[in-house]
């Protein structure tokens, strides 16, 4: 408040001195931006053209002090506009910069799980077409051998059971019977809306003979109920059962 009235008072004497005292004080060095801040009080004091700029009265000086803070205020407010649009843009741009950042990072994890379930699976022949990498293989167009659907930490090594409903509801939609060998493992039939079947044996060994038939009439049935139906075996890594 003691600088708003300090130069409207500065303004108003050096009209008042005269012209060769005037010009002998403007001609003092200024210090950095004191010269804009005289010419704006002295702007002030002048009034610009408006009514009573050279009343001298309190009324008058009260008028050209809130000229001036006026003038102050909206240089200010503008000042605050600005700042806060190149916030704005700044926030925007980290915005973006993030979600760049997470779909190139999901996108490299998404890579690198494949690499190691191709490492797991070795030679057998990978089902990598329309977006799915699968350890899974037609041996006919109706009958597919393929690892076990996992969940958990498994799926990032074995085929991970989202993607593997994921290929049955897009390719067989509602034609597929999935039949798990494992007999150590298995998991909800709901997970293939009930086409799943289990005829359980251990790995590395034949399976009761008992079985075999069982087995052979159950795929049979469901193959001969139409002529789109395809079956899938899976055992643990969908090779030695």
């Amino acid at each position: 408040s003691a600088r708003l009235t300090s130069r409207p008072q500065q303004a108003a004497r050096l009209q008042r001195q005269g012209p060769e005292a005037r010009r002998a004080e403007q001609e003092l060095p200024a210090r950095p931006g004191q010269s804009s801040r005289l010419s704006m009080a002295a702007a002030a004091a002048s009034g610009a053209g408006e009514p009573g700029a050279t009343d001298g009265s309190q009324a008058g000086r009260r008028r050209r002090r809130a000229s001036y803070s006026a003038a102050i205020l909206n240089n200010a407010a503008a000042a605050v506009q600005a700042a806060g649009a190149a916030m704005a843009k700044v926030d925007q741009a980290a915005a973006e910069a993030a979600k760049g950042k997470k779909a190139k990072k999901s996108g490299k994890w998404f890579n690198l799980a494949n690499t190691v379930r191709g490492k797991v699976s070795k030679k057998k022949i990978r089902f990598q077409k329309d977006g799915f990498d699968l350890d899974l293989t037609y041996i006919t167009p109706r009958i597919i051998a393929m690892g076990f659907p996992s969940e958990g930490s498994e799926g990032w090594i074995r085929n991970p059971m989202p993607e593997v409903q994921r290929f049955f509801e897009e390719y067989h939609p509602g034609k597929y019977m999935i039949y798990n060998l494992c007999s150590e493992r298995g998991y909800d039939p709901a997970c293939f809306l009930g086409r799943a079947a289990r005829f359980p044996f251990d790995d590395h060994n034949p399976p009761l003979l008992s079985m075999v038939p069982r087995f052979c009439d159950h795929m049979d049935a469901w193959l001969g109920a139409h002529p789109e139906n395809v079956v899938a075996v899976h055992c643990k890594a969908g090779k030695g059962r």
